[in-house]
């Protein structure tokens, strides 16, 4: 309550959300950038130095779908820290899993990322004048969010910097 209260744009993590936080959060616009992945990580350790009760995986949970019900804006957040460097799309994956429709998780790492750091006159959007900053993935992650864990294409700044998609002839596909 004091950071929001202190005016600052998103709070991180969030773990412990009562109405009273999402309220003022929703009338100062303020981001949740929720990181919920790395807490599931440290779940069974927060579980056993608890005695079993709960964890703080789980509270964080309960605050990230009260947050998504009330309609709190979320950006995406991946923290720095028990997880393999290359793994943070697992995020996505727990963010639908904890009440985000796929489309609102992508929006969160576009979209919502942008404005949140003022950048939507940038990136956070394919449109013209923008840095062309673009993934691609095989699947619908609409229909199956885990596909952002499996990126064949990046380009940064309009240009490719990689590209596993080969013709059977071993070309690359441009």
């Amino acid at each position: 309550m004091n950071c929001i209260d202190a005016g600052v744009d998103s709070v991180e993590h969030g773990i412990v959300l009562d109405d009273a936080a999402i309220q003022k959060m929703l009338a100062k616009g303020v981001y949740l950038v929720a990181t919920l992945y790395p807490y599931d990580l440290l779940a069974a350790e927060d579980l056993a130095a608890s005695g079993g009760i709960t964890s703080r995986a789980r509270l964080h949970e309960a605050s990230f779908r009260k947050a998504v019900a009330h309609g709190v804006k979320i950006a995406f957040g991946t923290d720095a820290g028990p997880f393999p460097h290359g793994t943070q799309a697992i995020e996505f994956t727990y963010m639908v899993k904890f009440g985000m429709t796929p489309l609102a998780a992508v929006q969160s790492g576009t979209l919502e990322a942008a404005r949140l750091m003022n950048w939507q006159d940038r990136v956070g959007a394919i449109e013209p004048g923008k840095f062309a900053d673009i993934i691609a993935v095989e699947g619908n992650p609409l229909d199956d969010i885990s596909e952002l864990e499996r990126v064949k294409f990046v380009m940064k700044g309009g240009e490719i910097v990689r590209n596993d998609w080969t013709h059977q002839s071993g070309e690359t596909k441009q």
